[in-house]
């Protein structure tokens, strides 16, 4: 559904993986923790169990409620709630719930679906609580466990003043996913057993709040309270603790290639690389000097090469088209592979900065990503998983600097190679 001029999207931008780090880390846990003699257990038993007949759903997850139990995340059916789940786990203190299981014995029984079911308990819960949500504005985290017969899915959610969600993917085995899971659980039993975290700014920022310097000091940073680049996980901020208060750029990217930043950074062409840290999930977090980015030109400014007319970009062609070859010849040969206009930046000396190095990487191992945007002007052979090559690069640049003049040129030439003017096989 398309949203209404100046409405606020339906759910954050933000994934709850950046929003939450127990989340993040649950999603790595799936993937690196070492299975137990008890989760191989407790799987065996689970798998067993499950696929037996029971009589009505609320034998089923009576028993799978027992199972939870046994293994040590006690998901009762009963607590200080006025919402009847299929199980849930609160707070020692009884104010949050941290674990929420809804389930179908069977998909497609009749009955309100337990994804939507879990959502709109935990919608509820949030609503009836004692605590005044909306003052202290933390994210408020919870697991969903959603069951469909032998089907078993797991969902973070977050509450700031709306439930937000996203399906935790299970990865490898079952077992490693399921001592995730208690990891998890028991890591949001050590969060409301303290007191509730608070938020700086009205809209949730990612929870990471310092990097580690060149020297190896560890610096703080907050987010500024207005992000109009958030729905890129684009955040902009300034360093706290120390007298200049210095304006960064923190930018969160599953992929983000560190040896092409810091070459165009060395050529005076992007801005500096200050921390680089690889984050639980798949995430990694870059902090850089941030540009002062407008329309029109003041002292220190950047605008954005998109917004100059064509005729107006040509002084530059050149020393782009140098840089970015430079690139190709560097260290073996890298690669940009997103060179659109939107990524240059024009400072008001006539200098240029380039951004965005997601898909940057070594000539022969840099691919495009899935889903690639066929909407914008691409070479032949920019598709879904194929090698990033230089010659794309030097197409894209050819795009951003294409004029009229260049297709009167070119049809010109097309005109003499068809009469046969100028060759030596052509005869007036």
């Amino acid at each position: 559904l398309s949203s209404l001029p100046g409405a606020k999207p339906a759910a954050d931008p933000l994934p709850v993986t950046l929003l939450e780090p127990i989340f993040a880390e649950f999603v790595d846990d799936c993937q690196n923790h070492q299975p137990t003699a008890h989760d191989n257990e407790f799987v065996r038993q689970l798998s067993q169990e499950m696929t037996s007949f029971y009589p009505d759903e609320l034998t089923w997850m009576n028993a799978f409620r027992q199972l939870l139990h046994d293994y040590g995340i006690n998901a009762s059916i009963v607590g200080s709630t006025k919402c009847t789940t299929d199980g849930h786990l609160l707070s020692r203190s009884g104010t949050f719930i941290q674990v929420i299981s809804e389930g179908k014995n069977k998909i497609g029984s009749g009955g309100a679906e337990p994804f939507a079911e879990a959502m709109l308990y935990y919608r509820k819960f949030m609503k009836d609580s004692k605590i005044e949500t909306v003052r202290p504005r933390s994210v408020i985290p919870c697991i969903h466990i959603i069951v469909f017969g032998a089907c078993i899915g797991f969902v973070g959610s977050i509450f700031i003043d709306k439930v937000q969600y996203d399906v935790l993917p299970m990865q490898v085995t079952a077992a490693r996913t399921f001592g995730a899971l208690k990891i998890a659980t028991e890591k949001l039993t050590k969060l409301y057993s303290q007191p509730i975290p608070r938020l700086e700014v009205k809209d949730a920022s990612p929870y990471p709040r310092s990097y580690t310097c060149s020297s190896g000091q560890i610096q703080e940073f907050s987010y500024d309270e207005t992000q109009m680049l958030r729905d890129k996980y684009v955040f902009f901020g300034e360093t706290v603790g120390d007298a200049a208060g210095r304006q960064i750029c923190i930018k969160f990217a599953r992929s983000y290639s560190r040896e092409v930043h810091d070459f165009c950074a060395s050529k005076g062409h992007a801005p500096e690389l200050i921390a680089y840290k690889p984050l639980a999930g798949g995430w990694n977090m870059v902090i850089m000097d941030a540009l002062d980015i407008g329309i029109g030109y003041w002292p220190g400014s950047y605008q954005p090469l998109s917004a100059m007319a064509v005729l107006d970009r040509q002084p530059l062609k050149e020393a782009i088209t140098s840089l970015i070859e430079e690139l190709h010849n560097y260290n073996g040969g890298y690669v940009h592979g997103d060179l659109r206009d939107t990524n240059f930046f024009v400072g008001d000396n006539k200098g240029f900065m380039l951004l965005d190095f997601d898909w940057a990487g070594p000539i022969g191992k840099a691919r495009y990503p899935a889903y690639l945007n066929r909407s914008i002007r691409r070479p032949d052979g920019a598709r879904d998983g194929e090698k990033i090559v230089a010659k794309h690069d030097l197409d894209m640049l050819r795009y951003i600097f294409h004029t009229e003049e260049d297709d009167r040129e070119t049809a010109a030439k097309r005109r003499r190679i068809s009469t046969g003017e100028g060759s030596a096989m052509g005869i007036p």
